[in-house]
């Protein structure tokens, strides 16, 4: 395999800057004196011996989060066409019921969070469209539009929240760049797959005609049918009812883990939690989404009133208590299916082929 310097460059560079933006959750930086001074926000060897304390949090946080993949099981089938038919309901005993979705979605899972290349997405609609589901581009258009449903359900909580917040005076917490970045991005994923489902069947018929690139114009017409339900206001406005479950799921999770380490509004700073280090990873030009992640989320729960080590402890923790649940999730789905480690390295490997 060919190494690009440019991608290993690139590589290193968000790496890099994921540890600095990661390191502000454990030091502050100042300067005095003409100096730039590294300072420790708390005692690290004491941090990091209180961290089983965390438990009675992180156990249930755990819980919680393996229920997101059933929940968005649900909210996929709301949006998948049956194989051959124009319903989108899948018909009992159909190949692509709840459990191939949760499948799927389990494996795309455990790919984005035990290899690199966050092709999770692209591995669910892959698993799906090996599994007897729809063609690849299918599965995938209609896996994104599930996805945008749970984000405009996201974007609903979070406004609404962020309102709450604002009536209250809680001082702190960037809300309108973050709802600004989340509006943005829902019109943008919008749009796309709106214009996907408008004008591919029209592109697709054109290069028919003319009988050139039969591959594309199918791929054209899959991506099309995937998203059917674009045209089908009952099917999203369901969806995007049931996309407030994982939603929901992730708020209480977060809101449990702010009661624990002392934030006040806990139940409301859970839902601002989801929204502010959900909106804040889309910023376009950031690849350090991990470090994002640690930045946002310790910012956010100091601004509820959360001391710096308890920060810490709670993006640290939510973040491996998250990675730890969706692997074991996928690592359960693939023993139940009877796949082993290099069935999913070669999942991957097709992925990555078909993306590339």
């Amino acid at each position: 395999m060919r190494v690009r310097p440019r991608r290993v460059l690139v590589g290193v560079g968000a790496a890099l800057l994921s540890a600095v933006l990661a390191g502000l959750a454990f030091f502050r930086v100042s300067f005095s004196d003409g100096a730039l001074h590294i300072l420790p926000r708390f005692d690290l060897r004491e941090w990091i011996e209180r961290l089983p304390s965390h438990l009675p949090w992180v156990i249930p946080f755990m819980a919680l989060t393996a229920t997101l993949t059933a929940l968005r099981a649900i909210v996929w089938g709301r949006t998948l066409p049956a194989p051959d038919s124009g319903d989108l309901t899948p018909p009992p005993g159909s190949p692509i019921g709840w459990r191939a979705r949760f499948h799927a979605l389990a494996l795309g899972a455990l790919v984005h969070n035990a290899l690199p290349g966050h092709l999770g997405a692209l591995a669910s609609a892959w698993v799906l469209s090996r599994g007897g589901g729809p063609p690849l581009p299918a599965s995938l258009a209609s896996f994104l539009l599930a996805k945008l449903l749970e984000f405009g359900a996201l974007f609903g909580v979070t406004a609404l929240l962020a309102a709450i917040a604002h009536l209250q005076g809680v001082q702190g917490i960037p809300i309108r760049p973050m709802l600004w970045a989340g509006a943005i991005a829902l019109v943008v994923f919008t749009v796309a797959l709106g214009s996907a489902r408008r004008f591919a069947p029209r592109l697709a018929a054109r290069l028919a005609a003319r009988g050139r690139l039969p591959r594309l114009v199918r791929t054209l017409e899959a991506l099309s049918s995937g998203l059917t339900a674009v045209h089908s206001p009952r099917r999203l406005l369901a969806g995007w009812l049931l996309a407030f479950l994982p939603v929901l799921a992730s708020a209480l999770a977060y809101a449990l883990a702010l009661h624990h380490v002392g934030g006040r509004g806990f139940l409301l700073g859970g839902g601002l939690l989801v929204g502010a280090v959900t909106f804040s990873q889309m910023t376009p030009g950031m690849p350090a989404s991990i470090g994002i992640y640690y930045l946002v989320c310790t910012a956010t729960a100091r601004a509820l009133g959360v001391s710096d080590e308890q920060a810490a402890a709670l993006a640290a923790l939510s973040h491996l208590a998250q990675n730890t649940t969706h692997i074991l999730v996928g690592i359960g789905a693939a023993l139940a299916h009877h796949e082993g480690v290099r069935d999913l390295l070669r999942v991957r490997a097709e992925v990555r082929a078909t993306s590339s």
